[in-house]
C-alpha cells in the first residue's frame, strides 16, 4: 500500500470487506490501519444469509461457545452483517493506543495448499 492506499485481503465465498467502526460509523481503512470488523452482504444464491451468519453467532454464544460478536445493519437498503474481527488486539503505545494485528494462518496456508 503506497500513500495511504486501501489493501484488503479477505478469503471466502461471499462478498466481503475488511472495514473499521468508529462511533457507530463503518469506514474503510486507510494508511495501514487495520481493520476492527468484516463486513459481509447476503451471498447471492442464499438470501438472508447475513442474518443467518448473525444468527449463528449469537446461537453459539448463547449455548456458551466462544464466536465473534456480531450485528445486523443496513446501509441504502442493503442488510449486512458486520463481524468484529478476533485477530486483532488494543496495545499501548508511546502515542497512545493502537490497535495491532494477531499474525495467523489456516492449515491451508500452512501446508502450502491451494484454494
Amino acid at each position: 500500500m503506497e500513500g495511504g492506499e486501501l489493501g484488503l485481503s479477505l478469503a471466502g465465498v461471499n462478498d466481503k470487506a475488511g472495514v473499521i467502526r468508529v462511533r457507530n460509523q463503518v469506514a474503510l481503512p486507510r494508511g495501514g490501519t487495520p481493520s476492527t470488523h468484516t463486513l459481509k452482504v447476503d451471498i447471492p444464491r442464499l438470501p438472508d444469509s447475513a442474518r443467518v451468519e448473525n444468527f449463528c453467532l449469537r446461537l453459539a454464544t448463547a449455548v456458551g461457545i466462544r464466536a465473534a460478536r456480531s450485528l445486523i445493519m443496513e446501509a441504502e437498503g442493503i442488510p449486512f452483517v458486520l463481524v468484529a474481527r478476533y485477530d486483532r488486539v488494543l496495545v499501548e503505545t508511546p502515542a497512545g493506543k493502537r490497535l495491532r494485528r494477531v499474525h495467523q494462518e489456516d492449515f491451508c496456508q500452512a501446508t502450502g495448499v491451494g484454494p
